[in-house]
């Protein structure tokens, strides 16, 4: 099955706030305003606004990052998978602001803890 896209229409502030809240508690698939369908590849072109003509651009945030980028926007799914390399879980991982409680429990779990070095051996 092709990955899922959804389209949201133009919306009033607070439509989108309630949307945005609906999302947020895992209802939005209730949302009769949005439109989903599914493909592999998505064409965005944005609409000329008024007799402007010359190369549009669209502004679009990547990352945390926004920029201006030449329309069309063109999505598509990768043939492949994206395989993502992550570190171990850690003991590190469970502790609020992550630090390791290494010196209060020495032993192999704060040896295989990669943000502290390993014990002395004795």
């Amino acid at each position: 099955m092709p990955p899922a896209c959804v389209l949201m229409p133009t919306l009033s502030r607070s439509a989108r706030l309630r949307l945005a809240l609906r999302g947020a508690f895992g209802k939005l698939d209730e949302a009769e305003e949005l439109t989903r369908f599914a493909a592999r590849q998505l064409q965005v072109d944005p609409l000329a606004h008024g007799a402007r003509t010359g190369p549009r651009r669209v502004k679009v945030a990547i990352d945390g990052e926004s920029l201006w980028l030449p329309a069309p926007l063109v999505f598509r799914v990768a043939p492949q998978p994206l395989h993502l390399v992550v570190p171990p879980h850690t003991p590190a991982d469970d502790v609020p602001g992550g630090q390791a409680l290494a010196s209060a429990a020495p032993g192999p779990a704060a040896a295989t803890d990669a943000r502290s070095p390993a014990p002395p051996r004795r």
